[in-house]
């Protein structure tokens, strides 16, 4: 196959020839961000992967940001240990056109039965992170002006590349994903999703992964990300809290539509249950971003809930609310917690956090549906009973 690069003006600036493989059965597409402290990370899994002598069967694409300090990134075609450099240059990895550009190149010169999107780098779910200025999103990029991805932005940026189609696996290979807002955002561009509700901790061993896949080439999408959360668990080297999830994302929608009687039914035990709901909230186990951990395991909090009320409506909406995650969440591994269905979704528990979180609360596509905005509704209103307070009120974009 020839490839060629193109200025902006359709001008051939140079090409050259590179063997792929057509029609196999997986395609794996990387976006492996290192403009910044994972850079040795995004090496180790360059390494991991080159380090195979033998990947028949199995394309694998990689746009690596592999240094901290420069800027300089490369589009790799990986093969039988070998790394054949189809582009280096500049690359903004908080820039959603490059995504869709990796996505659109790897589905056009490099197709299969099956994809493998890896998206990886720091992340906060859909939420900014302060951290000096840096607001951190997915895949922000500190070589240009910390720039990042929002969930809005990941989504634009596949989905614009996908030209219709949607990705086998979704691997967000990043810290705080596994919100159900992340979720649902991305419920139209990929079949499965794997993320975690806490911190992700790296490197990712690539080369027990690979190897998987080398061995079992049509494994399905399914297969591919227990093996994938399996290797991640029995790999917990240094004894860290983990969570690990797939998700079905055909299943996502029916979450959100039973969160909107979930939500109703507990707004109306306000004002007089303020109290015990925000205690309930502070029981459930709750993960960053920062230090007021605003991210709360929903199916948790949906468990007690429904055992610490005597509102039927309630306790039955909950219940429901449990099987559709447990439907949804076809797969979850966890360490040094109790109990926990695999998705989290927003609970802040200070006032401060809620109003700075709203602006982009309300760019969902989460929050514009009718359970998100009963979710949001029914926040505001906790708030308000709960410290007599006038929070900043949603307003939708």
């Amino acid at each position: 196959m020839e490839v060629r690069a193109i200025d902006g003006k359709g001008n051939i600036l140079d090409r050259d020839s590179v063997t792929c493989f057509i029609n196999v059965e997986w395609t794996i597409i990387m976006y492996l961000d290192g403009h910044n402290n994972l850079a040795s990370c995004i090496q180790q899994d360059i390494d991991y992967i080159k380090s195979f002598s033998n990947t028949s069967g199995v394309n694998i694409v990689i746009l690596a940001g592999p240094y901290q300090y420069l800027a300089t990134s490369y589009l790799y075609y990986c093969h039988n240990g070998k790394l054949d450099t189809l582009f280096s240059g500049a690359v903004n990895f908080g820039y959603a056109e490059n995504l869709r550009i990796l996505v659109s190149y790897a589905l056009s010169n490099f197709p299969a039965k099956k994809y493998l999107m890896v998206i990886e780098d720091h992340g906060s779910g859909w939420k900014s992170k302060s951290q000096g200025n840096i607001d951190r999103d997915i895949c922000f990029d500190e070589l240009y002006n910390n720039n990042s991805l929002t969930m809005p932005e990941l989504r634009e940026g596949l989905s614009s590349g996908l030209l219709g189609k949607k990705i086998d696996l979704l691997y967000l290979d990043a810290c705080l994903m596994g919100n159900i807002e992340v979720a649902y955002e991305l419920k139209d561009v990929a079949k499965y999703l794997i993320f975690s509700e806490t911190t992700a901790y790296g490197p990712t061993r690539w080369d027990l992964i690979l190897s998987f896949l080398l061995s079992n080439a049509t494994c399905d999408p399914i297969s591919l990300g227990i093996k994938i959360i399996d290797i991640y668990y029995n790999n917990n080297s240094n004894n860290n809290k983990i969570t690990m999830s797939l998700v079905d994302l055909s299943n996502v929608s029916s979450i959100v539509s039973e969160l909107y009687y979930f939500a109703t039914y507990l707004k109306n035990c306000l004002p007089n249950s303020a109290q015990a709901i925000m205690n309930l909230r502070n029981v459930t186990p709750s993960f960053a971003p920062g230090n007021n951990y605003e991210y709360m395991d929903l199916y948790c909090f949906s468990a007690l809930v429904k055992n610490n009320t005597s509102y039927s409506d309630l306790q039955y909406s909950a219940e429901n609310l449990m099987n559709k995650i447990q439907s949804a969440v076809i797969y979850n591994r966890y360490i040094d917690y109790t109990l926990l269905g695999g998705l989290s979704i927003w609970f802040p528990y200070v006032v401060n956090d809620w109003n700075l979180g709203l602006t982009k609360y309300a760019d969902l596509l989460f929050t514009k549906s009718s359970g998100g905005l009963a979710w949001a509704d029914f926040l505001y209103n906790e708030f308000y009973y709960y410290y007599n307070t006038s929070p900043n009120k949603l307003s939708l974009n």
